[in-house]
């Protein structure tokens, strides 16, 4: 799933790069398309190592999900801001 959702976080990307979007839009596009990749290579590499492997990936998800909050936070600060 983690796969499907960079890829489509990357057709945005490019859609809004053909629709002349801002840089920071983009920015955030390509953030979130690789990060969902990230997600997806820790995902097959704990699925391997069983429980331990499963708390390791709620760590990381609740990383991300933070970062990613974080960001939007930003973004919406800085486009309140101009």
């Amino acid at each position: 799933m983690y796969f499907i959702l960079s890829a489509l976080w990357l057709f945005i990307a490019l859609y809004n790069v053909f629709m002349k979007r801002s840089g920071i839009v983009i920015g955030y596009n390509v953030l979130a398309a690789v990060l969902f990749a990230l997600l997806g290579i820790t995902q097959f590499v704990c699925s391997k190592k069983g429980q331990k492997g499963r708390q390791i990936m709620r760590v990381v998800q609740t990383a991300a999900v933070i970062l990613i909050a974080v960001l939007l936070l930003v973004l919406v600060l800085t486009a309140l801001h101009n």
